[in-house]
Parts: C-alpha cells; structure tokens; sequence
C-alpha cells in the first residue's frame, strides 16, 4: 500500500496519530507553568495545544477528506499564528531563540516534503508529516518554556 490516497486506515496513518496524542504532554507542560508562574497566556497556549491535538488525532484517526479534515487544518493553522506571534513578543532567553527559531524552517521543510511526496504517491509522506509534528510539539514545548522565563 502506497499509503497516498484518501482515506488512510490507521494502520497506515497510525504514526500521525502517535505524533498527535504526543502534543497532550505539551499540554501538561503549560498547565504546570502556568502553576508555577501564574502567567495566565500559558493557559491560552495549554489550550491551543489542546485543541489543535484532539483536531489533529479526531482527523488522522480515520483520515478522509470532510470537515474534520478541515477543522484540523484551520486549527492547526490558528496554532501556528499564535505561537508565532507569542514567541516573538515574549521569547527573550537566547538558549531558547537559538535552539527554538531554527525549528520553523526545518518545521516548514518537513510539512512541505510530505506534501510532494504525497503528490508522488510515495508512501514516506507519512514519515515526513510525523516528523513536521514532532518539530511542532518541540517548538510549542519551547515557546512555552521561553513564556514562562518572562513571567
């Protein structure tokens, strides 16, 4: 099975669905700052993150073109906005710049190889799109970290 067509069983898409359920220990990590600090954006990130992860394992679960498919996307989309524009105007810490920053393009490279390889029909664009998660997971995880540094 090639693995690029529309709908995907979950034995071929259960790695996105891994890489997904893994950003609710993201989650986990917001709340604890915010107890730590008090800092409440940390609860607004904690809760993206929430949303975009139960979006993104609701849709890869059985993965299909359809309104789940388009809610994840338009929640992913929201996330990114969000966390671009919270690591701008409060990521100070430059050990957390430095290790965070790199981490959209390779982020980028990532989602767009899955893209063409999708498009080629090569059953990899799975491995590239769990990849481009994991990079999302770690830079949430980071802006968070750089959040609560400026609490």
């Amino acid at each position: 099975m090639d693995g690029a067509e529309y709908p995907l069983a979950l034995v071929t898409s259960w790695p996105l669905v891994c890489t997904s359920l893994s950003w609710f220990l993201v989650v986990g990590l917001g709340v604890h700052l915010y107890y730590q600090t008090g800092d409440r954006l940390l609860m607004w990130l904690a809760g993206t993150v929430f949303s975009t992860a139960t979006f993104s394992v609701i849709h890869w679960t059985d993965a299909r073109y359809g309104p789940r498919r388009y809610a994840d996307m338009v929640m992913a989309t929201i996330s990114l906005i969000f966390f671009t524009i919270v690591a701008g105007l409060r990521i100070r810490d430059k050990w957390i710049a430095l290790f965070g920053w790199p981490i959209w393009p390779i982020m980028a490279l990532f989602y767009r190889k899955s893209i063409e390889a999708y498009r080629q029909k090569q059953a990899r664009w799975i491995l590239y799109h769990a990849a481009f998660h994991i990079c999302v997971g770690s830079g949430q995880a980071l802006i968070m970290f750089g959040t609560a540094l400026t609490s």
